[in-house]
């Protein structure tokens, strides 16, 4: 991981997505903040990765098929959190069958 890290060109920005629990180490999550690569916070119904940040932005993919109103307000109170700490937020709802995603993004972008 770390020979591929060092690869990637620094004048652009990169976000990992683990897809399996082996990734999240503390020693992975070294190698991404030493090449201020992003660890993607991801969550479906199969798999949550932990909002570890190791860049100087943060991207998240959020993929449940849904999130209640109290879940909607946690995620625009944390994206509020990021951005007042100067951080770039990058943050994706599930936009596949039904527009449910994008009315998420919609109002997340009228609470920020």
């Amino acid at each position: 991981m770390r020979d591929f890290l060092e690869l990637l060109p620094s004048d652009l920005r990169f976000s990992v997505e683990f897809r399996h629990t082996s990734w999240l180490l503390p020693s992975v999550y070294a190698a991404l903040s030493k090449q201020n690569v992003s660890l993607c916070v991801a969550e479906s119904e199969k798999l949550e990765i932990p909002e570890v940040i190791t860049a100087d932005f943060v991207y998240y993919r959020l993929r449940k098929p849904e999130y209640s109103e109290e879940e909607r307000k946690l995620i625009a109170e944390r994206a509020r959190e990021l951005l007042s700490q100067g951080k770039d937020l990058y943050l994706f709802f599930k936009h596949e069958e039904t527009p449910e995603g994008a009315l998420y993004a919609e109002e997340l972008a009228s609470r920020l």
